[in-house]
């Protein structure tokens, strides 16, 4: 009895190493799973026409993205623009409602939080960009066991991705926020292919257990054409 015992414990301990994955492995899977490597890498530039809900007030609005890490989210708010915009030199912002009636260049946490803000996956070639990439123990999320991977750029910013066991897609992400100065979980779900990439459709920031905004994605175009002027400071 012993013995079978011990062959029994054996079998099982082999069986726990076959179906260990490494961090490469999940990367792989996850990247696959949007799309793969290949089709993500041909991608130039992003725009998404999306709804955001923050306070009960719905904001229809548009994000510029490209290649050359700049971004644009622009708001309309009672026939006001909201904007944050990254020019690939200048941050700044526009916002009527909060008092800044003005475009108004930006600084300190919120700059440096646009400026790092890559275009591409983090995960793509990330070895080779000096990320740090750790699988850690499989840890629950709101009830569901994900794989957690944890990544480091260069700087110093730690994110931490829930990946789910089925699909390989991320369903949520854990950050400090720099303004905030405290832990932020973005979860994302409602994938949707848009030229052969899997995108998520419905996102819900929370801090604290409380929601600070949802977004809902209605359209997402790549490779389009977006003239240097959509993220300029006016001025420049």
């Amino acid at each position: 009895m012993k013995k079978l015992l011990g062959t029994f414990f054996i079998m099982l301990l082999t069986l726990s190493v076959v179906n260990a994955q490494t961090a490469d492995e999940i990367v792989n899977k996850y990247l696959d799973a949007l799309g793969g490597t290949d089709k993500l890498q041909s991608v130039k530039s992003r725009k998404a026409d999306i709804v955001m809900s923050t306070s009960g007030i719905q904001l229809p609005g548009v994000i510029y993205e490209d290649n050359k890490n700049r971004q644009k989210l622009e708001l309309t708010y009672q026939g006001m623009k909201i904007i944050n915009s990254y020019d690939g030199e200048t941050a700044w912002a526009q916002s009527p409602p909060a008092g800044m009636p003005q475009p108004t260049k930006l600084s300190g946490a919120e700059a440096e939080a646009m400026a790092d803000n890559e275009f591409l996956n983090e995960f793509i070639n990330w070895k080779s960009r000096g990320m740090k990439v750790e699988l850690k123990a499989e840890e629950s999320l709101d009830g569901k066991s994900y794989y957690r991977i944890d990544l480091t750029t260069p700087k110093g910013k730690l994110t931490k991705y829930f990946v789910d066991k089925e699909t390989y897609l991320v369903a949520a992400t854990k950050e400090m926020s720099p303004t905030l100065g405290q832990e932020v979980t973005s979860y994302v779900s409602e994938y949707k292919e848009f030229n052969g990439i899997m995108v998520p459709t419905q996102v819900s920031v929370k801090a604290g257990g409380m929601e600070l905004q949802a977004i809902k994605v209605n359209n997402v175009e790549h490779n389009v054409e977006i003239p240097d002027s959509v993220f300029a400071f006016p001025g420049n």
